[in-house]
């Protein structure tokens, strides 16, 4: 009997060894397979973490070109004060310039009305000036001729026979 109690407890002993070898197997196959897991993990955090620095550069290069972009900004808006201020000046100018030539071209009219007028009295002038030659002319073809009659030998014999 105790031989077979031992046979028992060898057997239960065995059984407990079988069952032990095959969890410490089980567990060298978890082991095996935590491993590679966490290899695989390792591979993605190293990969993550290469990302993660690329992405640390690519917003750097962007923090860059944002700030050269404001500087940018802050030249374009104090261009665009100065533009402004130069766009008052001008327009201003334009505006005196457009006033004056307004008045010149109200000088330009009277100008204009006035030469019509004097070029109307310069032609009543000269129609003057040729009717007084006309008269002039006429007179003196009759003073010369009132002489050539009174001083002329036929013109006594005309006179004289009246």
């Amino acid at each position: 009997m105790l031989s077979r109690v031992l046979k028992e407890a060898l057997l239960s002993k065995e059984l407990d060894n079988g069952q032990l070898e095959s969890d410490l197997s089980s567990s060298f196959r978890i082991q095996d397979v935590m491993r590679n897991e966490t290899q695989r993990v390792q591979d993605e955090l190293s990969c993550i973490t290469h990302k993660a620095k690329q992405l640390e550069l690519q917003v750097s290069k962007k923090d860059e070109a944002i700030n050269e972009l404001q500087q940018d900004l802050q030249e374009s808006a104090k261009e665009l004060a100065s533009l402004r201020g130069t766009l008052k000046t001008v327009t201003e100018e334009r505006d005196l310039s457009w006033q004056e030539s307004k008045q010149l071209r109200r000088n330009i009219n009277i100008m204009q009305n006035e030469v019509v007028s004097l070029k109307k009295k310069i032609e009543a002038l000269d129609e003057d000036i040729l009717l007084k030659e006309g008269q002039i002319t006429i007179l003196q073809d009759s003073i010369d001729k009132s002489f050539d009659i009174i001083y002329s030998p036929r013109s006594m014999r005309e006179f004289d026979m009246e």
